[in-house]
Parts: C-alpha cells; structure tokens; sequence
C-alpha cells in the first residue's frame, strides 16, 4: 500500500503541470521517509498533503504561508504530529519472576514499539529555493495528539530534510 501510494504520487507528478504540483522526498525523526505533494495557493501559500513512514506511518495535511520573505514558512497542519512508544507497565501480580521477565520484556521492545500520535501541529520550515521552488526545505515541527496506547494527548516534536523537486 506504501509503495503504491509513492508510485501513484511520483507517476502523477510526471503527468501534472509543473506549475501545479510539487513532489518533495526527504527524511528525518521520528519518521525515516517522508513524501510530500504540495501546491501552490497563491505566491504566499503552500498547500501540502504527506506521507511519514518510520516504525509507524501516518498522513497529514496542512497549510504554510512565507512569513518575512518566501524562504520562511510557518504552517499548521492536521493528522500524524509524531510518535510516542507504548512504555513499559509493571504488572504486580503473584508471580515475581513472571512479572519481572514481563517488564523486562515491555521495556526492551518499548523503543520500537512506536504509535502515530494523530492530532493537530504547528510547523516552521526554510526552504533555500523559496516557497513553491525546488531545492531543500528543513522542517521542524510540534504537536499534539492520542493514540490507542496514550492516556490522552501527548506532546511530540520532529525534524524532516525534504528535497522538493
């Protein structure tokens, strides 16, 4: 399904009009691969729609706009904000040695382990070439989200080097 959906963004983006779409590939943490098809709202707007592929993999779309000149973008953006792991829970039953094998267990798995926080982030990126121009983007960005294995929402940062093409 992952490969699927690069394939489909990447066969589109040689179908489209340069001038309306933007394919961007890059990496970063907590997400190992992140694809991106952006467009251009107007001169001051980017509209971008990603794909983050790391131990768990999630989508999101936002919204940047190019603050002080068109190299600097703060955005907002809806969907996967980033990872949390599932931690490490001791259980206090009868049996200690059970019990202990278990937490042993949970906490070296724990960092691989890792969950999409799906919620709401906001965003700062540079990009060299400016807002809707090829070159490198650097972006970091932070958030707020749930997921099946967090007790309500928690806070997560990333970092993602993108190559828009």
């Amino acid at each position: 399904m992952r490969f699927i959906l690069l394939f489909l963004i990447i066969f589109y983006q040689t179908n489209a009009n340069a001038k309306e779409f933007d394919v961007s590939l890059g990496f970063g943490a907590p997400y190992f691969l992140v694809a991106e098809v952006s467009t251009a709202v107007n001169d001051d707007y980017k509209l971008y729609l990603n794909y983050k592929y790391g131990l768990d993999d999630g989508y999101s779309l936002g919204l940047e706009k190019a603050v002080f000149n068109d190299s600097h973008l703060l955005g907002l953006f809806i969907g996967a904000v980033g990872t949390k792991s599932t931690g490490c829970a001791y259980n206090n039953s009868q049996d200690f040695l059970n019990d202990f094998g278990e937490y042993i267990a949970n906490c070296s798995l724990a960092p691989i382990r890792q969950k999409t926080l799906n919620g709401l982030g906001i965003s700062y990126s540079y990009a060299y070439g400016g807002i809707n121009n090829s070159g490198f983007i650097f972006k970091f960005d932070m958030g707020s989200g749930t997921n099946s294995y967090t007790d309500g929402y928690q806070s997560t940062v990333g970092i993602t080097v993108l190559y828009s093409f």
